[in-house]
């Protein structure tokens, strides 16, 4: 029996929604990013995680990059970050630093805001 394309792709649609199902049900936050025809679902990174990760000075800013995204990649769970475009895990690692508020002008502005919220609570 011949199974055409729509049939395949409806069948990986429904793959891939029981999947963000059940990564729903078992992340409080996750995030989608697609990058060079690659589909990805992340969790953002925690304080700790990040702190463990960059304050190592064992590893070249590149090996902290893959560290990272191993840290975070919920889908898919096998990929070869070696063997994919160049690029592609290099603006997966800033999308996931973006979506995690670990960018150094996130902070601070995150940081005045909550100064003058600060300052208009004592007026």
């Amino acid at each position: 029996m011949k199974i055409s394309n729509a049939s395949k792709n409806r069948q990986q649609e429904a793959d891939f929604d029981a999947v963000v199902k059940d990564l729903m049900s078992k992340h409080e936050v996750i995030f989608f990013a697609d990058i060079g025809g690659y589909n990805f679902i992340y969790r953002p990174l925690n304080r700790k995680e990040y702190k463990s990760i960059i304050l190592n000075n064992q590893l070249e800013q590149i090996e902290k990059e893959d560290e990272i995204i191993e840290a975070t990649l919920l889908y898919p769970t096998e990929i070869d970050l070696d063997e994919i475009e160049a690029g592609i895990p290099s603006l997966l690692y800033e999308q996931i630093l973006d979506n995690s508020f670990l960018r150094a002008d996130q902070i601070l502005r995150s940081e005045e805001r909550r100064v003058g919220k600060e300052c208009m609570e004592s007026v």
